[in-house]
């Protein structure tokens, strides 16, 4: 029974997952914006995974744009932080 447990917990820990984020099409050049004169909101947004299983959450900027109330989104980041049991996926946007 030992064994059994054993071999699932390695199967879990050791399966891996491929993920892929596609680079934002629309590029702005922000050399002309001065981010000193203003004052952004930031919202967050995260898709968390638990042992390769989910995701929990969505990671889209319209929705960190929603949590922060954002109505013109200037800046978006896309995170990732992994630890030995979960990763998790996150959109950053900044805004008015």
């Amino acid at each position: 029974m030992f064994k059994k447990i054993l071999a699932v917990a390695v199967l879990a820990i050791t399966t891996g997952c491929a993920t892929t984020s596609s680079p934002i099409v629309n590029t702005v050049d922000l050399k002309e914006i001065d981010f000193s004169t203003m004052s952004l909101k930031e919202g967050e947004d995260c898709a968390t995974y638990w042992f390769g299983i989910g995701p929990f959450g969505t990671a889209k900027v319209s929705v960190a744009a929603r949590s922060a109330r954002i109505k013109k989104v200037l800046l978006v980041n896309n995170s990732f932080k992994f630890n030995l049991i979960s990763w998790s996926q996150c959109v950053t946007v900044q805004g008015q």
